[in-house]
């Protein structure tokens, strides 16, 4: 066949050669001609005429519709509810889930974006995400990146403690991005320690330094010039505006560093 027209075969009917079913040259049906009278009108073969039938009913059916052979207008009844659904071409308003292909990663043209590319731009291979906890110090699985946005990330720097700062934070040079630990410098004097064997003067003391236990001002009888059995103590918090711990840390919020790997 070609198309849905069938091609024409020569058949012998009554000792005479016609030709069936009696397409044209251009490959369709035609009425024959009057004034010659050897260019005979078609004959549709009933298969021809069946495979029509079954379009249009497979058509009604993929629309909604119940074919049947009394009605006349029931495939422009299931197209205009078809296309009653679609939306407009000027400022459409989709409804239920539109899909669409998803766009090649980097693709800055006009295309549709989807949520899958939308998470995949804004999470892109070897970029980074951070993580907080919770107020109970715990980190949420729900709160991933990889079950967020989908992928493969590996957790960075989970094993070295690292605490993390802008650029304007600290003086130490870096290397690859990683500054070395420091501790703040921890002070302390004697002011005017030359009356050191006076106990008045131990209100003088600076820094972390200062006089530990009491005065006793009965040593050598009590005099003036007797010294003070005070011991020396020493207290960072002297020299910190806040809490004592057991490592040198700046204020800090527990954090966790993802990188997307794949």
């Amino acid at each position: 066949m070609a198309g849905m027209y069938p091609d024409n075969q020569t058949i012998s009917l009554f000792g005479e050669e016609i030709t069936w079913p009696g397409v044209d040259e251009n490959g369709k049906f035609t009425n024959g001609d009057f004034n010659n009278p050897l260019k005979k009108p078609s004959y549709i073969p009933a298969d021809t005429i069946n495979l029509i039938l079954d379009n249009l009913g497979n058509l009604i059916s993929y629309l909604g519709g119940v074919p049947n052979n009394d009605e006349t207008e029931q495939l422009k009844d299931v197209l205009k509810n078809s296309l009653d659904m679609k939306a407009d071409l000027e400022s459409p308003e989709l409804t239920g889930t539109p899909t669409a292909p998803t766009a090649a990663v980097k693709n800055n043209s006009g295309q549709i974006a989807t949520t899958a590319y939308a998470d995949r731009a804004g999470h892109p291979v070897n970029s980074y995400y951070t993580q907080y906890a919770g107020s109970n110090n715990n980190f949420n699985a729900a709160e991933e990146p990889a079950a967020l946005f989908g992928g493969t990330w590996s957790m960075m720097w989970n094993t070295e403690g690292t605490y993390f700062q802008t650029e304007g934070g600290g003086t130490l040079a870096r290397t690859n991005g990683l500054q070395t630990d420091a501790i703040r410098n921890i002070i302390g004097a004697f002011v005017n320690n030359t009356k050191f064997n006076q106990p008045g003067a131990f209100a003088q003391w600076e820094g972390a330094l200062y006089p530990k236990g009491t005065y006793n001002t009965a040593v050598m009888g009590g005099s003036s010039n007797s010294y003070a059995s005070a011991d020396l103590g020493f207290d960072a918090s002297r020299c910190f505006p806040n809490n004592i711990d057991t490592v040198n840390h700046p204020k800090n919020r527990l954090i966790r560093v993802w990188k997307h790997t794949a």
